[in-house]
């Protein structure tokens, strides 16, 4: 509606929702006066369009004729608004206000709990790029348009419907997007049922119901029986599913009826955001945009200012901002930065808003930060109310009892200085809090971007007895080059063939230690050193090295998970020693020549040899014992030789490769992975099934003893049937090592390959000793 013409005074201009309606109203070019407590961003850009501001909120500031416009924030004791009362100035509720600026045009309303401004912010954001141009009021500047506040002469409006007054209730807009129905805001309704039925008056004020759509997984919005439904569950009109999350954002499917498109992708993250996008996607493909464009503009979206929103990413670090005030949506967010950042370090820092929601949802707050791994809470900004009898504290001492070495206190004038000191590569700080918390991520930024956040001191150990001491220095040597110097300060320690050791007090001080050993230190010796001493270490840990060492333990397991393997037989040297007889009968019972004999415990396939009769078996077993104590006789398969490369824990893995080994039928034993090397290729030529096929069995043999870092896993291919051959804990690193290779061909530099793995390194150890580091 175009409004005649005349002086609007908003009373705390600088608020977001405020400013928004300021700005339209300079468009319409109407005059707009106001005052704010102090100048932010809003304020400023409305000066710069035209607005007349102070930062003076005295009687005197008012126009003699003028609206007063003002929200609820505003109470009535205001000096202004008396003032305003005693000159008879007409008055005007920020929602009245928007509800005239909206009138002649087909308006959409956004309501929830949470997830609004995002909501909205995708909307708008998917009718631009549709050439529709809207007009909208949203509560979050959106970026890449950078405007929170725009009228245009096209008929579409839309706007975030604000329920923490009742004043959603206002509105009749067109069509609506309804995300959730939650307990908040009980200082203004007193009780729940009140919040849902200013929902539902919402609902029923929806003029079409052709074009409402709202949340079907939502328990409170289940309950609707006009509009449409979307959601992840299979009740729902709008059905998402195949939902996914990788570094970028999320991925997902769209079912309505039978139709499905597919592969939608946001690059924002949490199945609560792709949630909310279903109901985007329907009403915009209700409006009659083409499904194509809404994709392209869902994957264009960047989102909306302090939701998800990364105002530092450099040196290792990131910082990122989020509105988040109400428990569940903390949750939700929290739930989805931890899953993307993985297997970063969390840093969540909360300012709770109001001293009424936190006592209203104690309990939720206490329960919503469990993805965080350390907890910073500061004290509540209190929006204009008075303290109550639960504060800050209260929310601390809840969190402590289910756990105390994860949540502490920090004053608002220590949050600055503390994190310049202690804020670390890898660390991601989270703040959530709707009120002036968002301010310390400036001179944070200022800060990092002159100095480097406090480097890691990292301990790299190689050499050791071991017939592959040679290998360990040409495995340390590339590491020790690819860790950044920006990052850490390196120290390095030769350990020799007697395997003299530095001393442990030394070991004690640093903050990892990357071992770098092939055979004696990859078994879980080094490993259990590192745990005595509870420094972190790179690498699977000592139950999964011992178990990758045995090659018997690790077959079994892999068979039990489902894992293909070849038929064997395995003894101990006691067995052989007592009746060599015996122990040849058995293995030609159940093998036939030729066969791979191999020692159980040795790496880089030290002491392994095809044989071809009982001769050259009998020549090999004595071999293998003077080295290892137990040997393992494997059916011989004559077939392609690939390796796996794999990172992670059991929570997360990445997986690269397949790897070729080029053997020609010969056996891969220690001379030809060395001294007289087979080539291999990265160009496998393999099916992109027999691919996925070869990744899931990568997996479970991983998983199946535990593993929580890195390694190879080899396996031979005939017939079409993939043999689990071994794992190695400690894969090499040297020139001609496929394992760097293979996660270079994927796209991980091999810099960032020795990021993650130190990050793998770090998270176990905070997992097993968790405690708060700042």
């Amino acid at each position: 509606m175009k409004l005649k013409t005349k002086t609007y005074y908003f009373i705390g201009i600088g608020g977001i929702g405020m400013s928004s309606l300021a700005s339209i109203l300079l468009q319409q070019k109407q005059r707009v006066c106001g005052s704010d407590l102090k100048e932010n961003a809003n304020t400023q850009f409305l000066k710069e369009i035209g607005a007349e501001i102070d930062f003076d909120q005295t009687r005197d500031t008012v126009p003699e004729e003028c609206t007063i416009v003002y929200s609820s924030a505003i109470k009535d004791d205001h000096p202004q608004m008396q003032f305003a009362k005693d000159k008879k100035l007409q008055f005007l509720h920020r929602s009245d206000l928007l509800n005239q600026i909206m009138q002649e045009k087909k308006s959409f309303i956004v309501a929830g709990t949470h997830g609004k401004t995002w909501t909205s912010s995708l909307l708008t954001w998917v009718l631009h790029v549709a050439d529709l141009s809207p007009s909208f009021s949203i509560g979050g500047k959106i970026k890449g348009l950078d405007r929170h506040g725009v009228f245009t002469d096209n008929n579409l409006f839309v706007a975030e419907a604000d329920e923490s007054d009742g004043s959603l209730t206002k509105y009749h807009p067109f069509g609506a997007i309804i995300t959730n129905i939650g307990d908040d805001h009980l200082d203004h309704y007193e009780s729940a049922d009140n919040v849902e039925k200013a929902f539902f008056t919402c609902i029923q004020n929806t003029q079409s119901k052709e074009h409402l759509f709202y949340c079907g997984d939502d328990p409170k919005l289940f309950k609707i029986h006009q509009g449409v439904s979307f959601g992840f569950e299979e009740h729902n009109t709008i059905r998402g599913c195949h939902f996914s999350q990788d570094e970028k954002g999320v991925i997902f499917d769209i079912q309505i009826d039978k139709k499905c498109y597919p592969k939608m992708r946001l690059h924002q993250f949490g199945k609560h955001l792709a949630s909310n996008a279903l109901g985007v996607f329907g009403l915009c493909l209700k409006l009659g945009v083409d499904a194509n464009v809404i994709q392209e503009a869902f994957c264009t979206f960047q989102g909306a200012k302090r939701r998800q929103e990364i105002t530092f990413e450099k040196k290792g670090l990131c910082l990122i901002d989020d509105y988040g005030h109400h428990p569940k949506e903390i949750e939700c967010t929290l739930k989805a930065i931890k899953k993307r950042m993985y297997p970063k370090r969390v840093i969540c820092l909360f300012q709770p808003h109001r001293f009424s929601r936190l006592e209203a949802h104690l309990e939720s707050f206490a329960l919503s930060f469990d993805a965080a791994d350390e907890l910073l809470i500061t004290d509540v900004f209190s929006a204009g109310e008075t303290k109550r009898s639960v504060d800050q504290m209260d929310l601390i001492e809840k969190i402590k009892k289910r756990c105390p070495r994860f949540v502490k206190y920090i004053s608002r004038q220590d949050i600055v200085p503390c994190f310049q000191k202690t804020l670390r590569p890898f660390d991601v700080l989270v703040t959530f809090g709707a009120g002036d918390i968002t301010k310390i991520h400036t001179p944070l930024k200022e800060h990092f971007d002159i100095h480097d956040p406090k480097k890691y001191n990292v301990a790299l150990l190689y050499g050791g007895r071991s017939y592959e001491h040679e290998i360990t220095k040409l495995s340390f040597a590339n590491i020790e080059k690819g860790l950044s110097d920006q990052l850490f300060n390196k120290t390095s320690f030769y350990v020799d063939r007697e395997n003299t050791l530095p001393s442990l007090e030394k070991l004690k001080k640093f903050d990892l230690i990357y071992p770098v050993f092939h055979g004696f230190g990859e078994d879980g010796t080094m490993q259990g050193l590192c745990e005595i001493l509870n420094v972190a270490y790179a690498g699977c840990g000592v139950k999964s090295c011992a178990i990758a060492m045995d090659k018997v333990a690790t077959k079994k397991l892999c068979k039990q998970a489902g894992v293909p393997i070849t038929r064997d037989v395995s003894f101990f040297h006691q067995e052989w020693k007592m009746d060599r007889q015996k122990v040849i009968e058995k293995i030609e019972k159940t093998l036939n020549y030729p066969c791979i004999a191999k020692a159980v415990f040795l790496g880089s396939s030290v002491a392994t040899k095809r044989v071809f009769n009982q001769i050259e078996l009998i020549e090999q077993l004595d071999c293998i014992f003077r080295h290892d104590k137990q040997a393992l006789i494997e059916e011989s398969i004559s077939g392609r030789e690939f390796e796996v490369a794999v990172l992670g824990d059991q929570e997360a893995c990445y997986i690269a490769g397949p790897g070729e080994i080029l053997t020609n039928g010969e056996v891969y034993d220690y001379v030809s992975k060395y001294e007289k090397p087979f080539e291999t290729t990265l160009d496998v030529n393999l099916d992109p099934q027999l691919t996925k096929t070869l990744h899931d069995l990568a997996k479970k043999a991983y998983r199946a003893i535990g593993a929580n870092g890195y390694a190879r896993i080899d396996f031979l291919f005939k017939d079409n049937q993939f043999y689990f051959m071994e794992i190695n804990p400690i894969p090499g690193f040297t020139a001609i090592s496929l394992f760097p290779q293979m996660f270079e061909s994927a796209g991980m530099s091999f810099e960032n390959l020795l990021n993650k793995i130190v990050q793998f390194g770090l998270a176990k150890h905070h997992l097993q000793y968790a405690k708060i580091t700042l």
